[in-house]
């Protein structure tokens, strides 16, 4: 198989803006009746979703090639809402990468070289849990299993190796920074908006320092109550939202289409209170109607104000990149050798089965009458001897294909 099959499409906050990456956003609800016929639908045989607050991608192989009739059918079998424009825009702004620039995005991204925020943790368990999502769905195979496992790997020695997280500052914690000065009181009613990995996040760095009156609501339920017993406070179906009776701050991060905190629901939601109130809304698209502001006294802090932060950290991490990117360079030639045995690998795995038929058929059929002339110990010696020599052989001939197989890649 060649490694070439292997593809990768990205929209990113840096490529197209976060308002068109989250023109691509799935609820994971949907992921099975969408991915599942997704994958007849356009021919692929290993698939994987990446979706963040600043990010969708799409891993996949196939031997098709990839041209606008691809690229349109891909597109319509995910997304049968778009229009004929929203369509042409996807195709226009589709870059595909394949082969080993594929990996080495995949490390890049796993490693949060090319996240919103260099340095930020949370992306190398936002691409473990995507793929352990889609493998648990059967969507994934050899390419995307070994990608994956050499992607958390480099990752790994990433970000212990270098100063890219000696002071990390995801969008998490750049958005703490920025609620704790405004010298929030520890006892302020927080009210929560989804119960995802975001607001989790967000909540258990609150509590470490000192908050602990949460109000958390979500759509479903059962996450929302999960959520609370890890960091104290209450928890409500978002259907009940409307019903809060004041807040001191509110954050919300849900992967809603639509506004959740239209102006209507704040209004209710203050209970008549005139103060300040601080909103934290890191959902892509927003959550909060920004038409509130026009109206209210709100200290808003959202994604485009942290990315205006997160360019100050880029250029004071520039130095640790280098670094990180001799890893990932030294991490390719490794899954590049990596991907080059397992080929050999599946492609001899009926050679040990096929040795041990010859020396049994040798033992049972060809050398039967001779060796029926011998004593159980003679047999007990030779049966040792025969199993030896199979293990040498297989041993030898996979050794001697891998060594053909790297003098050929050389």
């Amino acid at each position: 198989m060649s490694l070439d099959r292997l593809k990768s499409i990205a929209f990113t906050h840096s490529g197209v803006g976060l308002d068109k990456v989250a023109k691509f956003f799935i609820p994971e609800d949907e992921y099975q009746e969408r991915f599942v016929p997704h994958m007849d639908d356009a021919n692929l045989d290993e698939f994987m979703f990446l979706a963040t607050c600043n990010r969708s991608e799409f891993y996949f192989t196939t031997d098709k090639p990839i041209n606008n009739h691809f690229l349109r059918t891909f597109y319509q079998s995910l997304y049968s809402n778009w229009n004929d424009e929203d369509l042409e825009w996807a195709i226009e702004n589709t870059q595909v990468v394949d082969g080993l620039d594929s990996v080495r995005h995949m490390f890049n991204v796993a490693s949060s070289l090319d996240s919103l925020v260099v340095g930020e943790r949370e992306i190398i368990t936002q691409f473990r849990k995507a793929y352990d999502k889609f493998q648990r769905m059967g969507l994934t195979g050899e390419f995307l299993r070994l990608a994956e496992r050499k992607t958390i790997e480099t990752a790994k020695k990433v970000f212990t190796e270098t100063d890219i997280a000696n002071r990390p500052v995801s969008v998490v914690n750049l958005a703490y920074r920025e609620l704790a000065d405004r010298f929030l009181s520890y006892d302020a009613k927080i009210v929560v908006i989804g119960a995802g990995v975001t607001n989790k996040a967000m909540l258990h760095k609150m509590k470490k320092h000192g908050y602990h009156d949460f109000h958390v609501y979500n759509r479903t339920l059962e996450n929302a109550e999960k959520l609370v017993s890890e960091v104290g406070g209450k928890a409500y179906s978002l259907d009940d939202l409307e019903k809060n009776e004041g807040f001191d701050a509110l954050i919300t991060c849900t992967g809603a289409p639509d506004t959740i905190v239209t102006y209507d629901v704040y209004k209710k939601l203050l209970s008549g209170s005139e103060e300040m109130k601080y909103v934290v809304d890191l959902a892509i698209p927003n959550d909060f109607d920004l038409n509130i502001l026009d109206d209210h006294k709100v200290d808003l802090i959202e994604v485009e104000t942290l990315k205006k932060i997160a360019k100050q950290n880029l250029e004071q991490r520039k130095s640790a990149i280098v670094d990180c990117e001799k890893i990932i360079d030294d991490k390719l030639a490794e899954f590049e050798e990596a991907f080059a045995e397992r080929q050999i690998e599946l492609a001899m795995r009926e050679v040990p089965q096929q040795i041990k038929e010859v020396k049994e058929k040798a033992v049972a059929e060809v050398f039967a009458k001779q060796l029926s002339s011998l004593d159980d110990s003679s047999k007990e010696v030779m049966n040792e001897m025969l199993s030896y020599m199979e293990r040498k052989v297989n041993a030898i001939t996979m050794k001697k294909a891998k060594q053909i197989m790297m003098t050929k890649n050389r």
